[in-house]
């Protein structure tokens, strides 16, 4: 049985809650028909009590009063909780059951099964007019208005002038409201709602009528209601609107709460619904004015009569979002016999460019052999891993791997489809490659050993990076300069098959008048290959020792430098790096 409870406690953390909750209407075939029904339930009713719950006659009666009307689903099932102090939005389609719901929650409707459960008083703009006579003045009709709400007369009188000013209507607030305009009511039911204190504020698209000032207005008093601490449900087609006020967002779709999650994250889900049946619809209607094929050839052997593109949910189906599954579904009949045929697909872009292609014996799938007269369905399932655009589907039933042995049919532009944007990262290309990114701070290490005689360039622009351990500088235009009294370099070496090498450098010096060169002592691992006396740049040069490299192994390349100086030790400048080494390029050949 549906069940709806109004509470007055405010302390409770959920103000609204809804469980499984349903609504049908009927809609009648005639007057006579509704008579005719509601005389067979009531039947039916008094048959139960008489003869109990299974009484066969009652069973009857119940069959016969369902015949003379439809049932229309407003709510299927929907369950929501909306916490005390949460402002949500509400958004959907047109008949897509957020009225009814919000008429529910309000009380002004009964629900067919379910539980509603209100913790608070509920002030609600609902249809424009919904709660007032026409025949009333805007005066009176404030009155009323506040009567619905549970405000005494008394408490409207002393807000009276509040109202009135707020409304901004002028002489018309003694008019009847039925010479009011869609703004000037809805400036009187948000006028009424200044002066009242609800726990619980519901707006269903109040906020699309009235001038711009109004909008602006209106929309001040609800952000002054969520600064206090309201719950709110919101109804607007604005998704700007629900992003800006609202905390969380609720899609309904035909009668079923389909989206539920923080509000930015929701309104750009429905548009990209919208976005998608625009397109879906707009593709639709070329294909009927075009026709499904533009060029069509083959010795219709095999005849594929139908092509059809659908979703995941196995619903037809011209437009998706990047990466969403598709299943391609071609129906076959055969008009000859036909050994092992081979289906095929082919997806272009709008420039008629191949993006990709497969067929059924390149995916290791034999269809066997047919008989004149016999029929077959195939289906491709594939993701839509395709940027954002315009492409068209090719399909062909042939011999062989290509089709170019023997064609049996083939069908350029059977289906024109769109990709629309996802909830994938920005990309370019025609490709959706899903991709995953992995940083390690301070750890470039070696991907692939060194090759003899090639040299590491140590600008700004070299490739040295991948090779320095410790004890570098920021690289320069042209060069390197080692930081400290040690530096150090990592080589994956492979086996020499030379019995010597040699270590050459292109490198200059920090040097000064009292350091006229730099001492740099140079090591293969724990094995020193000797020191350098370094001062202009030139290139310099030191043997390996071939015992040293006849194994391929990881070796470290060490710079020891003790006489490396600071620029601003020598007075010179504020440069307080300990400078040694200057290195423009190495190599070892």
């Amino acid at each position: 049985m549906p069940k709806q409870e109004r509470s007055p406690d405010t302390r409770h953390p959920i103000a609204i809650e809804v469980d499984r909750l349903s609504k049908t209407y009927r809609v009648w075939e005639t007057p006579l028909s509704r008579l005719r029904v509601s005389f067979l339930e009531a039947c039916a009713r008094a048959a139960r009590r008489l003869l109990g719950p299974k009484s066969p006659l009652a069973e009857r009666i119940a069959v016969a009063a369902q015949h003379g009307f439809r049932e229309i689903q407003a709510l299927r099932g929907v369950s929501l909780q909306i916490g005390r102090g949460e402002v949500v939005g509400l958004i959907g389609y047109n008949g897509s059951g957020k009225s009814t719901l919000l008429q529910i929650i309000a009380g002004t409707l009964s629900p067919t099964s379910g539980r509603v459960e209100v913790r608070g008083r509920v002030a609600a703009l609902l249809e424009l007019g919904s709660g007032m006579n026409p025949d009333f003045t805007g005066r009176e009709n404030a009155y009323l208005y506040g009567s619905i709400l549970g405000v005494s007369r008394q408490f409207l009188e002393s807000r009276m002038h509040a109202i009135e000013t707020f409304a901004e209507i002028g002489q018309f607030f003694d008019d009847p409201v039925r010479t009011y305009s869609t703004g000037m009511a809805a400036r009187l039911a948000f006028a009424v709602l200044t002066q009242l204190n609800p726990d619980i504020l519901i707006v269903d698209e109040a906020l699309s009528v009235g001038d711009a000032y109004f909008q602006h207005k209106s929309i001040n008093l609800i952000r002054q209601f969520q600064q206090a601490g309201k719950t709110m449900i919101v109804v607007s087609h604005d998704a700007a609107t629900i992003k800006t006020m609202c905390t969380r967002a609720v899609i309904l779709e035909h009668g079923n709460l389909i989206r539920e999650g923080p509000a930015i994250a929701v309104c750009d889900y429905y548009n990209a619904l919208v976005a998608k049946k625009q397109k879906d619809l707009e593709i639709r209607q070329v294909e009927r004015a075009k026709g499904h094929t533009v060029t069509r050839s083959g010795d219709r052997r095999v005849v594929i009569g139908d092509v059809e593109l659908m979703n995941a949910s196995e619903t037809p189906t011209r437009s998706f979002t990047v990466g969403e599954n598709a299943r391609i579904v071609c129906a076959l009949e055969f008009r000859d016999a036909v050994e092992a045929p081979t289906v095929g697909l082919l997806i272009r872009d709008r420039l008629g460019n191949d993006v990709y292609g497969t067929n059924t014996h390149h995916q290791g799938v034999a269809l066997g052999d047919f008989t004149a007269g016999q029929s077959a369905e195939v289906r491709f399932a594939l993701p839509l891993r395709l940027a954002p655009g315009r492409y068209s589907l090719t399909v062909a039933a042939h011999s062989g791997h290509t089709h170019l042995a023997a064609n049996y049919d083939w069908q350029d532009n059977a289906v024109v489809f769109s990709v629309l944007p996802g909830a994938e990262a920005p990309f370019t290309g025609t490709a959706f490659l899903p991709t995953t990114v992995d940083v390690s701070r301070d750890k470039v290490a070696p991907l692939r050993a060194y090759q003899w005689g090639h040299t590491l360039s140590f600008s700004a622009d070299g490739d040295a990076v991948r090779y320095k351990l410790h004890g570098w500088a920021i690289a320069e235009d042209e060069f390197t300069w080692t930081e400290g009294p040690e530096a150090a370099l990592r080589f994956d070496l492979p086996a020499s098959p030379k019995r010597n090498r040699t270590l050459k450098l292109c490198a200059g010096a920090f040097c000064t008048s009292e350091i006229p060169a730099q001492r740099v002592r140079i090591a293969l691992d724990e094995h020193e290959l000797g020191q350098l006396q370094i001062s202009e740049t030139r290139e310099y040069s030191l043997a390996l020792p071939s015992t040293l490299i006849a194994t391929q192994a990881r070796h470290q390349l060490s710079f020891k430098l003790p006489d490396a100086t600071s620029p601003a030790a020598l007075g010179i400048c504020d440069d307080s790096r300990l400078l040694g080494l200057q290195l423009f390029s190495l190599k070892i050949e």
